[in-house]
């Protein structure tokens, strides 16, 4: 191979490589663009929308962005959590000590309080009523 023909492979090879393929729209993207259009619907109506669901999808909807966490986590929508309960039929009332996003994420979220290990996969150790908490069998361990 002549001296030549190696720059002309080379040239080849840089060329191909500086091409680019046409740009896709990431999946983070359309729902970044979901959730902003979300946003825009007024206050009041997503906040009737929210009263139709139950409280483990409020909890999945108020961990989407920033913006909806400070809506549905604050003391001032105990409204919007207190209609999403009862969309659960036989769920009992809060303990006092509870705020209804801490109740719902006790009552739905299958997680260890000391390591937020999902407990769906194995048994569910020891659940603290009083204190509204439960853990692992490896972090009861630890206690």
């Amino acid at each position: 191979m002549t001296r030549r023909n190696a720059c002309d492979g080379s040239r080849q090879i840089r060329s191909v490589l500086n091409r680019t393929k046409p740009a896709r729209r990431s999946s983070v993207a359309k729902k970044a663009r979901t959730v902003a259009e979300l946003l825009q619907v007024p206050v009041e109506l997503l906040c009737e929308i929210a009263g139709y669901l139950k409280p483990e999808d409020l909890l999945k909807l108020a961990r989407t962005c920033k913006a909806l966490r400070q809506r549905f986590m604050n003391r001032d929508s105990a409204v919007i959590w207190r209609r999403a309960r009862r969309n659960v039929s036989g769920l009992p009332e809060p303990p006092s000590y509870l705020s209804e996003p801490a109740y719902a994420f006790f009552m739905f979220e299958r997680r260890c309080y000391g390591c937020y290990r999902s407990l769906a996969t194995q048994s569910i150790d020891k659940t603290f009523w009083r204190l509204a908490k439960r853990y692992c069998s490896a972090c009861r361990k630890k206690m």
